[in-house]
């Protein structure tokens, strides 16, 4: 996770955690790292190896990193100060589920950072009945304290038992996109809004990839107003791929075409691979590790590779704009369209006074 100059580089090892500050030298891009800081955030021995995520909540200027603790396998977050290049203080755990079976087996982990309602997100899934379903949970941070909402469901479906799951914050659209596997490894996606510290979902969740995609990793890029999503398409190629998905106000999201990200092959082995935005020159850098099989001729490499997901398609322009319907409506269908000088009453979580501007995907926004 990179906040304020520094990185921080988290790894687990022996049932307990540890991480590096890395300081970031703005002259000539270069980072030198601290030397390895043992968290001892585990004393009683139980499991600490059930993976992590860590984010960096900017208000705060505090790292938050999101695990499962102890043999129960509750799921538990903490704080992490950086007091200089190469010293740290920790925070108390504070468990964000119970350690019993109904909320048993937390992991893997996703952790995003809500701009607007300056909260931390955290996304995992955990036992519900037989299966592992996809949560999220509104996390408040203040100084070196973490407290919890309630933790929201984002697909109830049967056959969900979320294999792998990615949560990133839209700031465009002021919503979260929930990227996640279900149990037969088809890539689904879904949005939802955050309201102090509850998290509403909208009800229809939306494919990405019907076929088997045992990892996944997601970034929001700010350029484009979209997200970009990595994983292997195995009933493509077999090699990691990456598809940009654009969501709407409406709850919807479409999706555009798979590229390429690593050579092609049989690559069973290629599950894991990172998305990160670059939005001071318009592009994402994927990076994804490929396994080669024998007799494939690809060897075994970690890939990295630029995406530039090109600019937000729309058709919308200074002369064609007419107004805003009066209702929602379906293709195909007859609506009213309200011109300039009318009101119109089918908006809402608007600001008295505010300018709102026709983003180029028909939404509304600030800028």
């Amino acid at each position: 996770a990179y906040g304020n100059g520094r990185v921080i580089l988290m790894w687990e090892e022996s049932n307990n955690q540890y991480f590096k500050i890395g300081v970031v030298d703005s002259s000539d891009n270069s980072i030198s790292m601290s030397s390895a800081i043992n968290t001892s955030i585990d004393p009683t021995g139980g499991s600490a190896n059930g993976g992590m995520a860590i984010g960096y909540h900017v208000a705060q200027d505090r790292f938050v990193v999101a695990s499962r603790f102890h043999a129960d396998g509750y799921g538990a977050g903490y704080i992490i100060k950086v007091t200089s290049d190469s010293a740290a203080t920790l925070g108390t755990q504070v468990q964000f589920t119970s350690n019993n079976d109904a909320q048993g087996n937390p992991r893997p982990f996703s952790i995003c950072y809500d701009p607007d309602n300056e909260k931390i997100i955290i996304g995992a899934r955990w036992s519900v009945g037989s299966g592992n379903q996809p949560f999220a949970v509104v996390a408040t941070v203040s100084d070196m304290t973490i407290s919890y909402g309630t933790a929201a469901e984002a697909d109830t479906s049967a056959y969900t038992s979320a294999q792998a799951i990615e949560i990133v914050y839209d700031t465009n659209l002021n919503k979260l996109i929930y990227v996640y596997l279900r149990s037969d490894e088809d890539g689904y996606a879904k949005i939802g809004s955050v309201s102090g510290t509850s998290i509403t979902w909208e009800s229809t969740a939306y494919e990405w990839n019907d076929g088997d995609s045992p990892g996944v990793s997601a970034a929001y890029v700010s350029t484009t107003k979209q997200v970009l999503i990595n994983s292997r398409f195995q009933g493509i190629t077999g090699s990691m791929r990456a598809i940009a998905a654009t969501p709407a106000a409406n709850g919807s999201i479409s999706y555009g075409t798979t590229v390429n990200v690593g050579p092609d092959g049989n690559n069973d082995q290629s599950q894991g691979g990172k998305v990160c935005d670059c939005p001071e020159i318009g592009v994402a850098v994927v990076t994804a590790p490929h396994s080669g099989n024998s007799g494939t001729g690809v060897d075994d490499n970690i890939y990295a590779c630029v995406v530039n997901c090109g600019s937000a398609s729309t058709t919308l322009t200074t002369e064609n704009y007419v107004g805003i319907s009066n209702a929602a409506i379906s293709n195909g269908n007859t609506a009213t369209i309200q011109i300039h000088g009318a009101v119109n009453e089918n908006q809402s979580s608007l600001t008295p006074g505010q300018d709102y501007y026709i983003q180029d995907n028909g939404t509304l926004a600030t800028s």
